[in-house]
């Protein structure tokens, strides 16, 4: 019976054990990985405006990398993410071939098609407060909210 309590203490203490950046003034940190790890709200995409992402509702999830799912306004769309920070609010990354689930939706299909298209050009980001911008060598920015920014 001691055994088996031991062990499972011992497991919880293990599994609690965590890296932690603490920065000079003794703050912790999150690393930009982390701070990409969540959802963020499509806010700009070339060749569409505001209103016709807001709209469609377009978001890209980062929460299960390097697995990334998008939604542009029917499909979920599904790739995987290459990420190295250069610093904490920056880095490269590489997105995967887009995979998508099937249907037919005649007012958001432009936009997933040329979201599918393209998404796999950008390969610079930046993280600023609550924002993600993503860039690409063409010189495009899509940027992005963070969906648990009040």
């Amino acid at each position: 019976m001691k055994t088996k309590l031991f062990t499972v203490v011992g497991a919880l203490v293990l599994g609690a054990c965590t890296h932690v950046a603490v920065n000079d003034s003794g703050k912790v940190e999150m690393g930009a990985e982390s701070k990409l790890n969540r959802v963020w709200m499509l806010d700009e995409w070339p060749g569409f405006t505001r209103e016709q992402l807001h709209q469609a509702k377009a978001e890209m999830n980062f929460t299960a990398l390097p697995h990334v799912s998008a939604y542009m306004g029917c499909n979920r769309m599904m790739f995987e993410a290459d990420v190295s920070q250069s610093s904490r609010t920056e880095g490269r990354l590489a997105f995967g071939a887009v995979a998508s689930t099937r249907k037919l939706c005649f007012d958001s299909m432009a936009l997933e098609q040329d979201f599918g298209n393209r998404i796999g050009s950008f390969t610079r980001y930046k993280l600023e407060g609550h924002r993600l911008i993503l860039q690409n060598g063409q010189g495009q920015t899509a940027r992005f909210v963070a969906q648990d920014w009040d």
